[in-house]
Protein backbone atom coordinates (compact mmCIF):
# COMPACT_ATOMS: atom_id res chain seq x y z
CA UNK A 1 0.00 0.00 0.00
CA UNK A 2 1.33 3.43 -0.93
CA UNK A 3 0.87 6.71 0.86
CA UNK A 4 -1.36 8.10 -1.85
CA UNK A 5 -3.91 5.27 -1.29
CA UNK A 6 -4.72 6.60 2.17
CA UNK A 7 -7.68 8.60 0.82
CA UNK A 8 -9.95 5.53 0.67
CA UNK A 9 -9.59 4.76 4.35
CA UNK A 10 -11.08 8.02 5.52
CA UNK A 11 -14.77 7.39 5.99
CA UNK A 12 -17.08 9.45 8.09
CA UNK A 13 -20.74 9.00 8.81
CA UNK A 14 -21.31 12.67 8.07
CA UNK A 15 -21.36 13.31 4.34
CA UNK A 16 -20.20 16.91 4.49
CA UNK A 17 -17.34 16.10 6.79
CA UNK A 18 -16.27 13.10 4.69
CA UNK A 19 -16.22 15.23 1.52
CA UNK A 20 -14.05 17.84 3.23
CA UNK A 21 -11.63 15.16 4.42
CA UNK A 22 -11.51 13.58 0.93
CA UNK A 23 -10.80 16.93 -0.67
CA UNK A 24 -7.98 17.59 1.78
CA UNK A 25 -6.54 14.13 1.29
CA UNK A 26 -6.84 14.31 -2.50
CA UNK A 27 -5.12 17.67 -2.56
CA UNK A 28 -2.19 16.33 -0.57
CA UNK A 29 -2.02 12.66 -1.57
CA UNK A 30 -3.67 12.50 -4.99
CA UNK A 31 -0.38 12.02 -6.82
CA UNK A 32 2.59 10.27 -5.26
CA UNK A 33 5.33 12.76 -4.38
CA UNK A 34 8.34 12.69 -6.66
CA UNK A 35 10.84 12.91 -3.73
CA UNK A 36 9.93 10.71 -0.79
CA UNK A 37 13.33 10.81 0.98
CA UNK A 38 16.91 11.93 0.86
CA UNK A 39 18.84 11.24 -2.28
CA UNK A 40 22.28 9.68 -2.23
CA UNK A 41 23.88 13.00 -3.21
CA UNK A 42 22.33 14.79 -0.24
CA UNK A 43 23.58 12.10 2.13
CA UNK A 44 27.10 12.22 0.66
CA UNK A 45 27.24 16.01 0.90
CA UNK A 46 26.14 15.92 4.55
CA UNK A 47 28.75 13.24 5.32
CA UNK A 48 31.40 15.35 3.56
CA UNK A 49 30.51 18.39 5.69
CA UNK A 50 30.43 16.29 8.85
CA UNK A 51 33.88 14.89 8.02
CA UNK A 52 35.39 18.35 7.68
CA UNK A 53 33.80 19.46 10.95
CA UNK A 54 35.25 16.46 12.77
CA UNK A 55 38.67 17.09 11.21
CA UNK A 56 38.51 20.66 12.49
CA UNK A 57 37.70 19.46 16.00
CA UNK A 58 40.59 16.99 15.82
CA UNK A 59 43.03 19.69 14.64
CA UNK A 60 41.92 21.94 17.49
CA UNK A 61 42.57 19.17 20.01
CA UNK A 62 46.05 18.52 18.57
CA UNK A 63 46.90 22.21 18.77
CA UNK A 64 45.72 22.35 22.39
CA UNK A 65 47.82 19.30 23.28
CA UNK A 66 50.92 20.84 21.70
CA UNK A 67 50.41 24.08 23.62
CA UNK A 68 49.85 22.16 26.86
CA UNK A 69 53.09 20.24 26.28
CA UNK A 70 55.13 23.39 25.65
CA UNK A 71 53.55 25.04 28.71
CA UNK A 72 54.50 22.01 30.78
CA UNK A 73 58.14 22.22 29.59
CA UNK A 74 58.23 25.93 30.39
CA UNK A 75 56.87 25.29 33.88
CA UNK A 76 59.41 22.53 34.57
CA UNK A 77 62.28 24.66 33.23
CA UNK A 78 61.22 27.59 35.41
CA UNK A 79 61.12 25.31 38.45
CA UNK A 80 64.59 23.96 37.62
CA UNK A 81 65.96 27.50 37.33
CA UNK A 82 64.45 28.35 40.69
CA UNK A 83 66.05 25.24 42.22
CA UNK A 84 69.48 26.23 40.91
CA UNK A 85 69.09 29.81 42.14
CA UNK A 86 68.35 28.46 45.62
CA UNK A 87 71.37 26.15 45.38
CA UNK A 88 73.60 29.07 44.44
CA UNK A 89 72.37 31.20 47.34
CA UNK A 90 72.80 28.38 49.87
CA UNK A 91 76.08 27.17 48.40
CA UNK A 92 78.98 27.28 50.83
CA UNK A 93 82.65 27.66 50.10
CA UNK A 94 83.17 23.93 50.64
CA UNK A 95 80.83 22.96 47.81
CA UNK A 96 82.05 23.46 44.31
CA UNK A 97 79.99 25.16 41.61
CA UNK A 98 80.85 22.42 39.12
CA UNK A 99 79.44 19.76 41.51
CA UNK A 100 76.19 21.69 41.88
CA UNK A 101 76.02 22.18 38.11
CA UNK A 102 76.55 18.44 37.50
CA UNK A 103 73.73 17.51 39.91
CA UNK A 104 71.46 20.14 38.38
CA UNK A 105 72.10 18.89 34.83
CA UNK A 106 71.37 15.33 35.91
CA UNK A 107 67.99 16.50 37.14
CA UNK A 108 67.46 18.50 33.94
CA UNK A 109 68.04 15.36 31.88
CA UNK A 110 65.43 13.50 33.92
CA UNK A 111 62.64 16.08 33.77
CA UNK A 112 63.17 17.76 30.36
CA UNK A 113 63.82 16.25 26.93
CA UNK A 114 67.54 16.78 26.26
CA UNK A 115 67.61 19.14 29.24
CA UNK A 116 70.84 20.99 29.94
CA UNK A 117 71.82 24.07 31.88
CA UNK A 118 74.70 26.49 32.22
CA UNK A 119 75.76 28.85 35.00
CA UNK A 120 78.10 31.81 34.50
CA UNK A 121 79.03 33.82 37.58
CA UNK A 122 80.82 37.16 37.85
CA UNK A 123 81.35 38.39 41.41
CA UNK A 124 77.85 38.55 42.94
CA UNK A 125 75.90 38.09 39.70
CA UNK A 126 75.12 34.76 38.04
CA UNK A 127 73.46 34.11 34.71
CA UNK A 128 71.53 30.81 34.55
CA UNK A 129 70.38 29.32 31.28
CA UNK A 130 68.39 26.14 30.74
CA UNK A 131 67.83 24.42 27.37
CA UNK A 132 65.56 21.59 26.29
CA UNK A 133 64.49 19.77 23.15
CA UNK A 134 67.77 20.08 21.26
CA UNK A 135 68.16 23.84 21.69
CA UNK A 136 71.78 24.95 21.90
CA UNK A 137 73.44 27.74 23.95
CA UNK A 138 74.43 29.52 20.73
CA UNK A 139 70.85 29.97 19.54
CA UNK A 140 69.44 31.13 22.88
CA UNK A 141 69.52 34.91 22.64
CA UNK A 142 65.96 35.52 23.83
CA UNK A 143 63.74 33.24 25.86
CA UNK A 144 62.15 30.65 23.58
CA UNK A 145 59.22 28.55 24.68
CA UNK A 146 57.91 25.46 22.93
CA UNK A 147 58.72 21.77 22.56
CA UNK A 148 62.32 23.01 22.18
CA UNK A 149 63.36 26.14 23.98
CA UNK A 150 65.52 27.98 26.46
CA UNK A 151 65.17 30.38 29.35
CA UNK A 152 67.87 32.76 30.55
CA UNK A 153 67.75 34.37 34.01
CA UNK A 154 70.14 36.64 35.86
CA UNK A 155 70.31 36.54 39.64
CA UNK A 156 72.21 38.35 42.37
CA UNK A 157 73.80 36.33 45.14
Amino acid sequence: MHIYQIKWFFASPLVGEADAVRRRVRGVYEHPPSNLGLTLIEVLISLFILTFLLLGVHATQLFALQKAKSTYYFSVATQQLHNMMLRLKVMTIATDLSTQLTHWNQQNQQVLPQGNGTVQCDNATCQLTIFWGGESPLTCINNQIGSAGCIRVETFL
